[in-house]
Formats: structure tokens, sequence, C-alpha cells
């Protein structure tokens, strides 16, 4: 799915660069198939805090790290469609010059970087700590309890959810600003 997301990101570079006309060409071209395209990945992204949460609830200590694997190597595949999203931004920034549509991929890309655990704050496991570590590191440093981590999977996911809706709100008001153009 990640990979299907990162191609899909290429083709919709080289749309851009070959001049799209309308801002109706331009949803329809790259911000809707980014949209439908990112779905699979917060699916595969969810599912990955699912199993994790399942996981680790039935570990012990020790097992934590391999019940953590697989986010892991989620969170990693995302920061690479992250810099992906980022590389479309300036390309529509630099010829496109159109702020609706950047508001968005920059919406996406918060989010994508937000899958990543090294942008939540683990200090004190609020997401308004004033220090910010990567998880990992802080795993692997300190080796948290067993409650740590599932406090930790509980805050990614509650931060997945408000950021998917702010991704979805905005794709929903530039649909609707196409539909009121007509």
């Amino acid at each position: 799915m990640l990979e299907s997301f990162l191609a899909v990101v290429d083709r919709l570079i080289n749309l851009v660069e070959r001049r799209i006309r309308s801002r109706r060409e331009l949803f329809e071209s790259v911000i809707s198939p980014l949209f439908h395209e990112l779905e699979g990945v917060v699916t595969v992204y969810y599912e990955a805090l699912l199993d994790s949460r399942v996981m680790a609830e039935e570990a012990d200590r020790t097992a934590l790290k391999d019940a953590l694997a697989g986010l892991k190597t989620v969170s990693v595949k995302i920061w690479v469609a992250a810099q992906k999203v980022d590389e479309l931004a300036k390309v529509v920034a630099r010829d496109l010059h159109d702020k609706p549509t950047l508001e968005f991929l920059e919406r996406v890309t918060i989010f994508l970087k937000n899958t990543d655990v090294h942008l939540v704050p683990v200090a004190n496991m609020s997401r308004h700590a004033d220090h910010t570590e990567s998880f990992w590191h802080y795993f692997e440093r300190k080796s948290p309890e067993k409650a740590q981590v599932l406090a930790f999977l509980d805050i990614a996911k509650t931060v997945l959810a408000q950021d998917w809706t702010a991704v979805a709100q905005i794709y929903a008001r530039l649909q609707l600003h196409l539909v009121r153009k007509g």
C-alpha cells in the first residue's frame, strides 16, 4: 500500500510539472487521487497501531520491543511518504502558486509526519510536552513500562484521528469550492 502511495505521488509531481491549467483539473488530477490513496495509508497505519496495542497488552516487558516492531516499520515507510508529499508541495508552490492546494498538501505532510512517532512528545506522555523525543530513541534508552507504551499507543491513535479529520475537512472544502464554481 505505501509503495503504491509513493508511486502516485511521483506521478502527481510529473503531472504538476506539465502544467495543469485549471483548479478543477488540479483537484481531479492531483488532490483527489492523493486523498484516495492516502486513505489506504491511514488504514495501514491504524491497523499497525491496533496490532501493536494488542501485542503490547499481551507482552511482558521484555517482549514489548517485538510488539512494536511492525508499527516502527510502517512509521519509517510513512516518513518517506511525507518527504515525497513535501516534494510535491514544492513543485506546486513553484509551478502553480495555488494556496488552497498548498494548504491541503501541508496538512497531508503534517498528517504523515505525525504518524511517525518521532514527533509525539513522550517526556511526560502528553501531546503538549515541552520536549519532543523520538519514541523509538526513548524506548531504546529507557525501556519504558508497559503502561507507558500503551499510553503512547493511545496518544498516537488520538493524533491519527485528529490529523486525519483535518485532512478530510480541507479535502471537502476544496471539493465544495469546485461545486460552487460550477
